[in-house]
């Protein structure tokens, strides 16, 4: 797959670091990327990366769904204020993972079988969204999501 028109920033040579840290063939080249994930590993992702790039937290859905298993660092923060991922936790816990979060530094899905579900979100949340729907493509069964609208005055 090639991507272009991407900007040279930190957050794309992070990205591609933890690519890499996947077993993902990813070249960048100024402003394309080409990656090849025929090769694809699940892998620990490291914290230090981790937060220093907020929505590598995107990948915890994807190699949930995919291996079963994911141990990644904690997201960072963001310079809009917290973002919390309890919504994104409510999720996998729906469609059937266990979540160790123990440790200070990292967070440890894991599930035997990922099952379709009804998972109620409790606020709004495009993030959460987008990472239960990536691990529900690999469940069993249909996952129908429902999120809690506010009325906006």
């Amino acid at each position: 797959m090639k991507l272009e028109g991407l900007p040279q920033i930190s957050d794309v040579k992070t990205l591609v670091s933890l690519l890499e840290d996947l077993n993902i063939k990813a070249s960048l080249n100024g402003t394309e990327l080409e990656v090849d994930t025929t090769e694809i590993q699940n892998a620990a992702l490291p914290n230090n990366k981790v937060e220093s790039l907020r929505a590598s937290y995107y990948m915890m859905g994807a190699m949930l769904g995919r291996f079963k298993k994911c141990v990644i660092g904690l997201p960072g923060g963001c310079p809009l204020g917290p973002r919390p991922i309890d919504q994104h936790i409510k999720g996998f816990k729906a469609l059937g993972a266990e979540i160790d979060e123990s440790s200070t530094t990292s967070m440890k899905i894991e599930a035997k079988e990922l099952k379709g579900a009804h998972i109620f979100l409790d606020m709004v949340s495009v993030g959460a969204t987008i990472n239960i729907m990536l691990a529900a493509v690999y469940a069993t069964g249909q996952t129908v999501m429902k999120m809690l609208l506010k009325n906006r005055k």
